[in-house]
């Protein structure tokens, strides 16, 4: 039987980190969230190590936002044309 888990959310340092953070304001920085930003930006290590305990086959991976949603739609578009350059 082949498992796969959908919508498995992965942010990475080099995105999020474009995002200013006057406009995050206090999104993202709990203790909890700063625990879980080095594995949403894992997807070999331990993601992998948690794949095969659990059977999984496949991942279908989704891009968190990482705030992009706060910024104008002007801001967000040279965020992305800086991101795919």
């Amino acid at each position: 039987m082949q498992i796969v888990t959908l919508e498995e959310h992965i942010s990475f340092p080099e995105m999020a980190n474009k995002i200013p953070k006057a406009a995050l304001g206090g999104f993202g920085q709990s203790e909890r969230m700063q625990q879980l930003i080095p594995k949403l930006a894992d997807i070999t290590g331990d993601r992998l190590k948690s794949m095969d305990a659990n059977e999984i086959t496949m991942q279908v991976l989704s891009v968190d936002s990482s705030g992009a949603n706060l910024l104008s739609p002007g801001k967000v578009r040279l965020l992305l044309r800086s991101i795919m350059t």
